[in-house]
């Protein structure tokens, strides 16, 4: 028996790696990692800053890693902490208080279209953002 010829193993390689059954998977691993990215990133700057506007310039808010589910349909926050002044009459100035949030999920439709749509991203924003600040007074 003869072995196959390069050229003729070269061209299957070829077609294999253009093939649906690769591609979609393919492109699919590369959107989803690039939105992790970008939720870690930009997205997380930009929630920073709203949470800093929201809660008040003497508080300090700490994120850990943002990261959505495989249907890209979630947004996940790791690890809250905000460490802010107490808000009580009878305690110091210099107090602060430290609270910690271990994990906050908003279901967001389409989160792969957060990098393209500054509404979507101001409105998943803004939803993120009350939902943190609700679960803080909750956790108060």
């Amino acid at each position: 028996m003869r072995p196959p010829e390069k050229k003729f193993i070269i061209n299957w390689l070829k077609a294999f790696s253009v093939s649906p059954g690769v591609l979609f998977p393919a492109a699919y691993i590369l959107l989803y990692f690039g939105t992790i990215f970008y939720l870690n990133t930009d997205y997380k700057k930009e929630l920073i800053r709203s949470l800093n506007l929201a809660a008040g310039p003497a508080s300090r808010i700490e994120l850990g890693q943002l990261h959505t589910c495989y249907r890209l349909d979630s947004i996940t926050v790791d690890r809250i902490d905000m460490i802010g002044p107490v808000s009580t009459p009878e305690s110091d100035a210099g107090n602060a208080t430290m609270i910690s949030i271990t994990s906050v999920r908003l279901p967001v439709r389409n989160v792969e279209k957060l990098m393209f749509s500054t509404s979507d991203r101001q409105s998943s924003l803004d939803a993120l953002c009350r939902q943190i600040l609700s679960e803080k007074h909750h956790a108060q």
